[in-house]
């Protein structure tokens, strides 16, 4: 496996996810719209729930707000993730036939995938982490953005099988939904 290969492979997958004009727009509007929504909706009053993970069965009180940006922000990375891993399989395919004709071997374009795809993770959690906390103060920010890039790797694999299993686009978003 050789690294210029590997960069030659991410760069196409760059410029076919870079080409998708609403994919791009989807990068920066759905988060800016569901954490806009959940600020103007939201009260500050607090929602007490107890904790079943801990034996003692202690009662947390955290404001009701918190819990929207959070549950949003996971809403907005999972989606946008999934789309996007789907759109790189599926908007990949003649490419990668290509580079499979000129010589490159199937596990440097499947690591070169996945390696946009973690750039693309890494890129959608920070946006989506500084965003909710400049709306809502999140009080570790370096692992709220940790937890959203591990749910975008997860989200990213379901995305990456759906665009492998389903040809089609509109039916891979149902499936994604």
């Amino acid at each position: 496996m050789r690294g210029n290969r590997m960069i030659i492979s991410m760069g196409m997958s760059w410029r076919i996810l870079l080409r998708n004009r609403i994919a791009i727009v989807l990068l920066l509007v759905i988060p800016a719209v569901f954490l806009g929504i959940v600020d103007l909706t939201s009260s500050s009053r607090p929602m007490p729930f107890r904790l079943a993970s801990l034996s003692d069965n202690p009662m947390v009180s955290i404001p009701e707000e918190g819990i929207n940006f959070v549950f949003f922000a996971v809403a907005s990375v999972g989606f946008l993730v999934s789309f996007l891993a789907l759109n790189l399989i599926q908007k990949n395919r003649r490419a990668s036939r290509r580079l499979i004709l000129c010589g490159y071997s199937p596990v440097e374009i499947l690591m070169a995938k996945l390696t946009t795809l973690l750039s693309v993770i890494l890129l959608i959690a920070f946006y989506v982490g500084l965003l909710t906390h400049s709306l809502y103060e999140v009080e570790h920010l370096g692992k709220f953005i940790a937890s959203l890039v591990s749910i975008g790797f997860v989200y990213g694999c379901y995305g990456l099988l759906a665009g492998t299993l389903i040809r089609g686009e509109l039916e891979g978003i149902l499936v994604i939904v």
